[in-house]
């Protein structure tokens, strides 16, 4: 229990976290994109260990379009 409550406030915070640096257009793209692909693997794990396989399909997406923004953002 301890460890999915962990998993979700760290995708949860990181996703925030996202969400401000991209929205403010200050330059921090890739970082915000780095944020985004972590939060996207922790709600992945927390999807996977509570067999909700809807969400677990989503934040697969998530990760692939993180990955891909980080590398469209850094070249």
């Amino acid at each position: 229990m301890r460890m999915d409550k962990s998993l979700e406030w760290g995708g949860a915070i990181l996703s925030i976290a996202y969400a401000l640096l991209i929205s403010t257009n200050t330059g921090y793209e890739v970082l915000s994109f780095i944020c985004f692909l972590f939060a996207a693997l922790l709600l992945f794990t927390l999807a996977v260990r509570k067999r909700m396989w809807g969400w677990t399909t989503m934040q697969a997406f998530y990760i692939g379009t993180g990955a891909y923004g980080i590398y469209a953002w850094s070249v």
